[in-house]
């Protein structure tokens, strides 16, 4: 009891250390803005409560997915529990925070099995994690392809059939590698320690690919509808077809910028307002009021609901899995 005592008071410790820097460091630019306003409306009536109740029930609906993902890609080499693959996603999210673009997810995820499977779990927790990445660059490929022509008219130009072509070739190359991933183990027959370790992903047959595809595209329109109703939350007006591209642009834009924790909420949010910005200077629709501010605001709940809560029991089984691993060595 003592040690868990001490493992949640180092996850309050820590994410309230992360809190106060990530503060500190947007602080010249929260001054500048109203947030009052914004902040007003989440408690302005009993719709916008339950729009937030939704979004942070919808929390753990976004890990169960990826708990199953890592149960389904774990099977052939142990059985996991529903608890134990739990524990691992968790544990890999807080690793995650920790070392820039959340690589540290992979070794967190793998400290859930066994000491002799450590490598090879580490190899299938990247590749769930590239089935989460392939889903975000298809729907960015598809925002591409959906916006394409309306940046057409707005430049003045007719090439409708570049951004469509971009599309449909990006999403099927993707497709192709995703589905032809296990030859990758087929580089490293020369070294035989090398592609015992990555020939795991040879287990990944035809079935359990589209098993975890699936699972990370339920995911994917998890993490979008919480986005989709803090912009119903937060009054800004824009159809639902161009909210929901927009934010696969942003999550397809964010896959490609190297982040840490301290600086992903602010780039989070600075994309957010340029694409958000570019759509209504390109809609011709005036810009709502406190717009920053409530783009500050949304980003700031998505981040906070899908990865610091988390990240609270994370570190607790991060350093319970960790000290298990000890005491076998």
């Amino acid at each position: 009891m003592k040690k868990r005592t001490i493992h949640i008071i180092i996850s309050l410790v820590v994410t309230t250390a992360i809190l106060i820097l990530i503060y500190f460091r947007i602080s010249v630019r929260l001054d500048s803005m109203d947030l009052s306003f914004p902040a007003s409306l989440i408690v302005e009536s009993g719709f916008t409560v339950f729009l937030l109740t939704v979004v942070l029930l919808l929390m753990p609906l976004n890990l169960m997915f990826e708990v199953l993902k890592w149960k389904t890609v774990t099977r052939p080499l142990c059985d996991l529990s529903l608890r134990k693959a739990c524990e691992g996603v968790l544990a890999g999210i807080t690793a995650g925070l920790i070392l820039p673009n959340r690589v540290g997810e992979f070794a967190g995820k793998a400290l859930s099995l066994s000491l002799s499977d450590f490598w090879k779990g580490s190899v299938l927790a990247v590749f769930t994690s590239m089935t989460q990445l392939l889903m975000t660059l298809v729907f960015g490929f598809m925002a591409i392809g959906y916006f394409g022509p309306r940046l057409n008219t707005y430049f003045g130009i007719n090439v409708s059939i570049v951004p469509i072509t971009i599309a449909i070739t990006g999403i099927i190359l993707l497709l192709f590698i995703f589905f032809n991933i296990h030859s990758v183990a087929v580089l490293f027959r020369k070294w035989k320690k090398i592609h015992n370790v990555i020939s795991v992903i040879e287990t990944a047959g035809f079935k359990v690919k589209l098993i975890v595809l699936a699972l990370s595209f339920l995911r994917y329109l998890v993490f979008t509808s919480q986005n989709l109703l803090l912009l119903l939350l937060f009054e800004i007006p824009i159809p639902l077809m161009d909210a929901f591209f927009l934010i696969s642009l942003l999550y397809f834009i964010l896959s490609a910028i190297p982040t840490f924790v301290l600086t992903d909420l602010p780039v989070r949010g600075s994309v957010m307002l340029v694409l958000f910005l570019a759509w209504f200077d390109v809609s011709g629709t005036v810009v709502p009021y406190a717009l920053e501010a409530k783009i500050v605001f949304a980003s700031f709940l998505i981040w906070f609901v899908n990865l610091i809560l988390p990240s609270l029991p994370g570190l607790y089984f991060l350093n319970k899995l960790s000290i298990l691993r000890k005491g076998k060595t």
